[in-house]
């Protein structure tokens, strides 16, 4: 549902302001699936609601989980008109909270060679609708699985904009979907427990610095050499490392909050030693930097493979000497295919190749 919209369809039929807090409160906290069964709204508004308003942008149609029921990735196809698109979002749990992991892009324009998504061509940006839902869906989904996800509270309490798309060349809607995310009445999320995820557009890093609202940013940084960077990311050719490290520190000296740094290590790439002591070099340049080192998912698009599990102990076994703060992230979901695109990506080749047959 387009909170945004709805509220301007009320205003303008003239409607008293609590059929808004009605229409809230049925799809974000009563897990409503469609206008109809808001039964306190009268029967003509629903159906006129029903004509000039969606009630859900997307629909699933693929779902796989762990059998222990710690990740769950969805494939999701979006209802907007100019194609059928579709989506990956991942719900992952915790000891004791949920998170979401969120699209934002149909595609991806970075490139990262290490992941599915980023090997496909970019199709398009989500709405704010089409990113809040995927939120609303794992809601919906856990109220409906309760005797599987007993452990915790029903209910997604972070969100990561770590799945597809790069959620700075889409801010537009990324930040019209926050503003709904945390509001009180809709989802009603902290700032603070959202992460954006992104390989650096500096310009955005420079104006989130300035944003009051507390939330995290994390960048992919993956070499702190530049010849390495541009290889793994190249769309770093266009943001050089010694701008991108000025507004980190930019952003750390305005903000007061932590900056994480995404790492993963692939072998022979930048794993070496001087790899590692550039890294460390970087990571020095201010208390508030911290790294996060990600286990490598290996995608069937790529002939990356990410470093022995020795090797990143070695590397965990330099960054306690140095004192530098470092979070061993855990694998999720790599039985399910749940890196960036992989569900995507399958399906859409097994669709190719029945065609081809044909």
């Amino acid at each position: 549902m387009d909170v945004f919209e709805t509220k301007k369809y009320i205003e303008k039929q003239g409607l008293p302001s609590f059929r808004l807090r009605q229409i809230k409160t049925a799809y974000f906290r009563e897990g409503k699936t469609s206008w109809q069964q808001v039964q306190n709204l009268p029967r003509q508004l629903r159906h006129e609601l029903e004509q000039n308003l969606s009630w859900f942008s997307i629909k699933a149609l693929e779902l796989q989980q762990t059998p222990d029921h710690s990740v769950v990735k969805a494939l999701l196809e979006l209802s907007a008109p100019g194609g059928r698109e579709s989506i990956e979002s991942v719900l992952l749990r915790h000891k004791n909270h949920y998170t979401a992991c969120v699209s934002c892009q149909v595609g991806c324009p970075v490139g990262c060679v290490f992941c599915a998504t980023g090997r496909e061509r970019f199709r398009r940006n989500l709405s704010a609708e089409e990113i809040v839902d995927q939120i609303v869906f794992w809601n919906n989904y856990l109220r409906s699985h309760r005797s599987g996800h007993a452990a915790c509270r029903a209910r997604v309490g972070n969100v990561v904009f770590m799945g597809m798309g790069e959620p700075f060349l889409n801010w537009e809607s990324v930040s019209e979907a926050l503003e709904i995310i945390m509001q009180r009445d809709c989802l009603g999320i902290s700032a603070r427990r959202i992460s954006i995820s992104s390989c650096g557009l500096i310009e955005k890093i420079k104006e989130l610095a300035a944003d009051r609202r507390q939330i995290n940013l994390a960048i992919s940084l993956h070499s702190a050499l530049e010849q390495t960077r541009q290889r793994l990311i190249p769309l770093a050719k266009s943001q050089s490392l010694d701008s991108l490290l000025a507004a980190c520190l930019e952003y750390v000296q305005k903000s007061g909050r932590k900056l994480f740094f995404e790492h993963a290590f692939f072998a022979g790439i930048n794993d070496g030693d001087y790899e590692v002591e550039r890294l460390i070099w970087w990571l020095k340049q201010h208390y508030l930097f911290h790294l996060n080192i990600i286990p490598y998912n290996p995608v069937s698009c790529s002939d990356l493979a990410g470093s022995s599990p020795r090797r990143i102990k070695e590397i965990i076994e330099i960054l306690r000497r140095e004192r530098i703060p470092h979070t061993l992230r855990r694998s999720f979901g790599r039985r399910i295919e749940a890196a960036c695109g992989q569900l995507r990506r399958r399906r859409e080749v097994s669709a190719t190749q029945a065609r081809l047959r044909k």
